[in-house]
């Protein structure tokens, strides 16, 4: 029964296919290598899910191994899904979550100015998320905006992430 279960939920295309495993996603040489070359367009065509009908757990993987292309295509599309999503609730934060993890990925300290907004959401989670993303751009440009934050926000949880955040780009050199 399982089997078949699973049978029936496929999708046919090979990309999708490799963006259904639940706790990881694939490297870019089997997406590229699913696709028969460059994964990027499926890629960025699964995360804006123009049509809607995108499966959400595909959607929030393709996010997610976006951060494995760097480009024009890939950064307009990851930026265009944090300005979209700025007061994003539900399932919309999950994207929000991806997208600025991956941003921050492709773009390092270029990503600061639409990244930071997000330290300023009203999900704790994607407050977290904003702090994890800035610290992981290298940036001395996110520490004021890192600590700006701190001295106003009230969740514990949020606190510990920007103080790391603030650690972690103070602790070590810094690209200027």
């Amino acid at each position: 029964m399982a089997a078949v279960a699973i049978a029936d939920s496929t999708t046919g295309d090979p990309v999708q296919e490799l963006l259904t495993g639940v706790d990881f996603v694939p490297e870019r040489s089997s997406l590229d290598e699913a696709a028969g070359g460059l994964a990027e367009d499926e890629l960025v065509a699964l995360a804006e899910d123009a049509s809607g009908t995108t499966d959400t757990g595909i959607r929030l993987r393709a996010i997610r191994a976006l951060a494995e292309y760097p480009g024009t295509e890939t950064s307009q599309t990851l930026a265009a899904i944090l300005s979209d999503h700025q007061d994003a609730t539900g399932i919309d934060t999950l994207y929000v979550r991806a997208a600025a993890a991956s941003l921050a990925a492709v773009e390092g300290a270029s990503s600061v100015p639409a990244i930071g907004p997000l330290l300023n959401h009203p999900s704790q989670d994607v407050r977290v998320t904003a702090a994890r993303a800035l610290a992981a751009t290298k940036s001395a440009a996110a520490v004021p905006l890192l600590r700006d934050r701190l001295g106003e926000e009230p969740e514990i949880q949020v606190r510990l992430a920007l103080s790391a955040a603030i650690r972690d780009l103070t602790d070590a050199p810094l690209p200027q």
